[in-house]
């Protein structure tokens, strides 16, 4: 079964305009394949592990597929706040949404996340919980 044909599946349960997006649905090994694949998709797209493949494509002044909308953003692997920001201000005026999310994070971390999402005025639901 392959992407397309499970998300063609899966909106004839659910309506695609019901769920916001499907979070990183391919393997890696498929990762070379994954931009013809999410071009296919019935549904929206978010990026998580394969978020710094996805990164090299904007900074080159590339678009992404565009059933991608939003993109997981975990400060820690990324390198830190300043890092985030700077990701948030590339993504903002292209219409993506950022999910601030975390990976083994301490208390404190996802307290400064939550912060963050505030003044930064995130208006996507966070994944601090995962």
């Amino acid at each position: 079964c392959t992407f397309h044909d499970f998300s063609i599946e899966l909106e004839k349960q659910i309506p695609h305009h019901v769920i916001e997006y499907i979070e990183e649905p391919l393997l890696p090994s498929l990762l070379e394949d994954s931009d013809r694949i999410y071009e296919q998709s019935r549904f929206s797209i978010a990026v998580d592990e394969s978020l710094v493949f996805y990164l090299e494509h904007l900074k080159a002044g590339f678009s992404l597929p565009k059933n991608i909308t939003a993109l997981v953003v975990k400060p820690t692997l990324l390198g830190g706040i300043s890092r985030t920001i700077q990701l948030i201000d590339i993504c903002n005026p292209r219409q993506l949404k950022c999910v601030l999310s975390s990976s083994f994070d301490s208390g404190l971390s996802i307290a400064t996340y939550t912060l963050l999402s505030q003044i930064i005025k995130l208006k996507s639901a966070m994944g601090l919980d995962t």
